[in-house]
């Protein structure tokens, strides 16, 4: 079995400035194996999500929450006017569910 954590690292990897964009091929191509046709934002959020461990550094979501919103939005176009807004919605809700969930969060400091 492939370690979740190692396999979302290396999806959420940078490319080179200059050189080929291996990184981002591949997330490309490992986001393009889901079907998110007949789904709610939050239920192929969901589904992505179990496939690998999502790392911490924002700059890798980031990443990883671009290459979702481009599949989702090419398989929902209708409910968003743009993919921007779809990538917008998905990172809100990684960032409510991490506020909701996360023992790391003082009470006081919750959305």
């Amino acid at each position: 079995a492939i370690d979740k954590a190692a396999l979302g690292e290396f999806l959420s990897l940078p490319d080179p400035k200059e050189g080929p964009l291996f990184h981002k091929e591949t997330l490309d191509a490992f986001v393009s194996g889901f079907d998110f046709a007949a789904y709610r934002i939050d239920e192929a959020l969901r589904i992505f999500l179990q496939a690998f461990r999502l790392p911490g550094e924002a700059q890798k979501i980031d990443r990883v929450m671009e290459a979702f919103a481009g599949a989702y939005y090419h398989a929902n176009p209708d409910p968003f006017y743009h993919q921007d807004a779809c990538y917008v919605l998905a990172f809100s809700i990684i960032m409510l569910n991490t506020d909701l969930h996360s023992t790391k969060i003082a009470a006081e400091n919750k959305m």
